[in-house]
């Protein structure tokens, strides 16, 4: 009841950083990073490659649609909130986070969807 606050300096928390990845292929190499990039133009199935296997991964897909408002997860079991995949619009940029518990068996998925290209 002093109104004192105890802090650890053996803290495992830690700022993390990434490189952003422009993708070449559709499939997220997992290896390269957590921040991934990609321009469609068309109806595109996206997957995942090189998923970490005995911890969290968290990664994020920033996709930007010129000429399409279909992108698919495929490969994969994605849950979206309320197993809703988000409605995305062309000619806007969408932000996907995906993370997951298990080596990439089920991803859990977020969307932040139509920012102005």
């Amino acid at each position: 009841m002093g109104n004192a606050v105890n802090t650890s300096s053996n803290s495992s928390m830690s700022a993390q950083s990434s490189n952003v990845t422009a993708m070449g292929a559709n499939s997220v190499d997992c290896q390269l990073g957590n921040y991934f990039t990609k321009t469609i133009t068309g109806a595109t199935a996206f997957g995942f490659s090189n998923v970490p296997t005995g911890c969290v991964y968290i990664m994020t897909l920033e996709v930007t649609c010129n000429g399409s408002a279909a992108a698919t997860f495929t490969g994969t079991a994605v849950k979206w909130p309320a197993d809703t995949a988000p409605t995305i619009t062309d000619g806007k940029t969408q932000v996907f986070v995906f993370l997951t518990d298990d080596g990439g068996t089920r991803w859990r998925g977020s969307s932040l969807v139509d920012y102005t290209n």
